[in-house]
């Protein structure tokens, strides 16, 4: 087989976290001989060798040691029906890989895909994916609402109730007690006791089949899981099982997803859609140069290293991969929590090449971006760095939060905080002890009014006497923060009231301070 090979060097930012890709597509003018439906890489000593694993219809099964020199050879899969999924254990052993196919065919292969053969399933239905949790135990999903599920390498076989009777497409394994299924008209199952029981997960759309679900990468908290579906809508749910939509950029039906960490990551899909984030999908970035290199569905696609990426698309294998330098900062976690009206943002990095600093940047109703604070980087660093910043103060409404990193010679990248910051009203009458206390001289005094109304915070000293008035007025619904100079008064124990009349009622607290001089 003549080997066509294409290369198109573009400067672009990938989802890996790097500058510069060059993306290449590979292919054979056979073509293959079959669709490609399925594709797996495997890393077997974790360091220098690699196999790769191709299967299509008609049961065609390829494999090659290096898809960038070599040609891919093929194989005898011991089956006519079509392959539609391959994996293998994760860190058991890979070099036992698992193909699933129509006609509930199932396959496997102890030497990397090089010899095959069938073993035993309960199954005449069709089977779309399979997730092999270790070289004896893995499910699969399939037509009709199938799930089986093997403990002993599919010597016996256990007939899950999926309590659907959809197609199901995609199978994906969390952990030893969480593993999720994705199927035909928005179904969304999870198992939470290792597959005995499965529930269905509510989704927005109860229409669009989902194609995929699997990592979306992670955070701070743990896990982001996702779902891909055929109109290319995008979920997301950080805590497993809550699912909402995140920005898609594309219309196209998304077949798979590969993430770093909860920043960077890409999508791809129909006629060609390659997708990458760099901001936990806030914003996505179209691959052009593999768009025009493919109209083909990219059915599947993994990570190979933190620069090179590889999968397939109709009867080709692709390459993308990157050529230039790694992004100065490598962005781990980046989260908001709120107090009153402060927005306090934390985010941590793995690594730092170069960090001058970030600028933090407020939007309101997606609106102008402003500048709200700067917090000086590590510079040069290759263990994990905690950063917090406080937006204090902030008005009641809907905001926007990103990073603006910046290295020493003036180049900068966007970090996007991943969900809207509401500051909202309050829903009860609060006042919050002063802080600092003991002070000298000024202190903050903070309180909260659920409804518009005639307020008054005065300050008494020990005998009762009212020594200062700081509000008295009708002040709206909110959250407030009033500082106190209490330059003119002695030392000594002060008490501070807050009184509200509204709607007929008084409300009213009284709180003790202590000015040291």
């Amino acid at each position: 087989m003549k080997k066509i090979i294409l290369s198109l060097a573009v400067i672009v930012l990938f989802a890996a976290g790097f500058r510069g890709c060059l993306f290449d597509i590979t292919a054979t003018n056979d073509p293959l001989a079959a669709l490609l439906n399925a594709f797996f890489y495997g890393n077997t000593d974790g360091i220098s060798h690699s196999y790769y694993v191709m299967g299509g219809d008609n049961g065609k099964v390829y494999t090659n040691l290096n898809p960038v020199t070599d040609i891919w050879t093929e194989r005898n899969s011991t089956t006519t029906s079509n392959i539609n999924d391959i994996k293998s254990a994760p860190i058991i052993d890979t070099t036992i890989v698992y193909a699933v196919c129509d006609n509930g065919v199932i396959i496997r292969s102890e030497n990397e895909g090089v010899d095959w053969r069938n073993i035993n399933s309960p199954t005449t239905r069709n089977l779309n994916s399979i997730t092999v949790l270790n070289e004896d135990r893995f499910f699969a999903v399939g037509d009709s609402g199938v799930i089986i599920h093997t403990s002993n390498s599919g010597a016996s076989w256990t007939t899950m109730n999926s309590g659907v009777t959809v197609k199901l497409n995609s199978v994906y394994y969390l952990n030893n007690f969480s593993i999720y299924v994705a199927g035909d008209k928005g179904t969304l199952l999870k198992s939470s006791n290792s597959g005995a029981n499965w529930f269905k997960l509510n989704m927005e759309d109860t229409l669009s089949n989902l194609n995929k679900v699997g990592s979306l990468g992670s955070w701070f908290f743990g896990p982001i899981v996702g779902a891909l579906s055929s109109n290319g809508s995008i979920y997301s749910s950080t805590n497993q099982n809550n699912f909402f939509p995140i920005p898609s950029p594309t219309t196209k039906g998304l077949y798979d997803m590969n993430f770093l960490n909860a920043s960077s990551g890409f999508v791809t899909g129909d006629s060609g859609a390659a997708f990458y984030t760099t901001n936990g999908g806030n914003n996505w970035e179209e691959s052009f140069f593999v768009n025009s290199l493919t109209q083909n569905r990219i059915s599947a696609a993994t990570r190979i290293n933190d620069s090179t990426f590889a999968g397939i698309a109709g009867n080709d294998f692709i390459i993308f991969s990157g050529n230039e330098s790694a992004l100065p900062v490598e962005l781990t976690a980046f989260y908001a929590s709120v107090s009153f009206n402060d927005v306090k943002l934390i985010w941590s990095t793995s690594q730092e090449t170069n960090n001058a600093g970030f600028d933090i940047e407020r939007s309101r109703n997606n609106g102008q971006w402003i500048k709200t604070g700067f917090v000086k980087g590590a510079g040069n660093v290759t263990s994990q760095s905690n950063y917090t910043f406080t937006d204090a103060d902030v008005e009641t409404g809907n905001y926007n939060y990103r990073l603006k990193q910046t290295d020493f010679n003036g180049n900068y990248e966007y970090y996007d905080l991943a969900n809207e910051v509401v500051i909202g009203l309050p829903d009860k009458f609060e006042v919050k002890q002063n802080y600092p206390n003991p002070f000298n001289p000024t202190t903050n005094l903070e309180f909260s009014i659920p409804h518009a109304g005639s307020v008054s915070l005065k300050i008494y000293d020990m005998q009762g006497r009212e020594v200062a008035v700081l509000v008295n007025e009708v002040k709206p619904a909110g959250n407030y923060k009033i500082i106190f100079n209490g330059s003119n008064l002695s030392s000594g124990v002060y008490f501070y009231k807050l009184e509200l009349n509204a709607n007929g009622q008084t409300l009213n607290k009284v709180m003790k301070m202590l000015l040291t001089k």
